[in-house]
């Protein structure tokens, strides 16, 4: 029954509310155990929807990946990898996309995001944002080198801007 209804209301009211396909897809991904009708639908409600609406409706569906138990978190990874791909600088994104990493605790998996973003162009406040969460990362759940690779990394990141700002002086 409460499937024809999301049906209905997706019919009816699809186009203006992102939150009813997520509430769908977590309906079919949790209560009615079916992943592939849940996957179905974010193809559909991009076509539907706004396109302002589309990275923070793709960011949720993957975020469901993780989060729900017949989820896969490897096609939320490609959700994010594919948001990450058209948005490159936008740290919320790699944000939340480490902290779903950091709830399926792949050490090497979380090391290899927290680096990407470090090779990236930031501005110097980001920088240390993201210094801080990987070193509490390390601190927390780390193995004891990676604290001092960190700050390592950290130390070559401030000569690095150094030197930049050296040079356009």
């Amino acid at each position: 029954k409460a499937d024809a209804l999301f049906t209905a209301a997706l019919s009816k009211h699809g186009s203006a509310s992102p939150s009813l396909w997520l509430n769908a897809a977590t309906f079919h991904l949790t209560t009615l155990s079916a992943p592939s009708r849940a996957h179905a639908l974010l193809p559909r409600a991009m076509q539907s929807l706004p396109p302002h609406t589309h990275v923070d409706l793709t960011r949720s569906f993957a975020l469901l990946e993780y989060s729900s138990p017949r989820g896969d978190p490897e096609r939320g990874r490609t959700l994010f990898e594919n948001l990450l791909s058209t948005f490159p600088k936008k740290l919320d994104l790699w944000t939340v996309y480490v902290d779903a990493e950091v709830k399926k605790e792949d050490r090497e998996r979380i090391r290899d995001l927290f680096l990407r973003v470090s090779r990236g162009k930031w501005k110097t406040k980001q920088m240390k944002f993201w210094f801080k969460k990987w070193l509490a990362w390390e601190e927390s759940r780390g193995d004891p080198g990676g604290k001092e690779r960190v700050e390592q990394l950290a130390a070559e990141w401030v000569r690095r801007k150094a030197e930049e700002q050296g040079k356009t002086e």
